[in-house]
């Protein structure tokens, strides 16, 4: 059931343009931003346990990151307890309502109460699809990325 959820999510984010280019072979979860370029020709060296993402081309602007290095260490995966769910805010901009199964809800927990103050990055088909602040610990299954 799990491949079926990751493949509907990713059919659902290339749909809406949060993904142009799905790739399932590429874990799809919540990572740690180490570092943020917004030159993609000057990327330093990853460390161990460390890897360069690119960031979603329907959601680059002038100005705006090119490539994260994120900690795999650690990552949540987005193992999902039912189907995700697409809407739009009052804005128009495109969300996906996540309800995550209680072990990668619990995981989330851990690592945003770890990172209160740092940044995480949402990877979805080898991709950043959103970044965040993280000002407290996301608690709970459910999570509305907005891209």
């Amino acid at each position: 059931m799990r491949g079926l959820q990751a493949y509907l999510l990713l059919t659902v984010l290339a749909l809406v343009g949060c993904n142009d280019a799905p790739d399932q072979r590429l874990v799809q979860g919540v990572y740690e931003v180490v570092s943020v370029v917004e030159d993609p020709g000057a990327l330093p060296l990853a460390g161990p346990g460390e890897r360069w993402f690119p960031y979603a081309p329907s959601a680059v602007e002038d100005g705006a990151p090119q490539r994260f290095l994120l900690r795999e260490d650690g990552a949540v995966p987005l193992d999902l307890a039912r189907n995700p769910l697409y809407s739009e805010d009052e804005e128009g901009r495109k969300q996906i309502a996540l309800t995550l199964t209680p072990k990668a809800g619990s995981a989330l927990a851990d690592l945003t109460r770890r990172l209160v103050g740092g940044r995480a990055a949402v990877v979805i088909g080898g991709v950043v699809v959103s970044f965040h602040k993280i000002r407290q610990p996301i608690l709970g299954n459910s999570i509305v990325i907005s891209c």
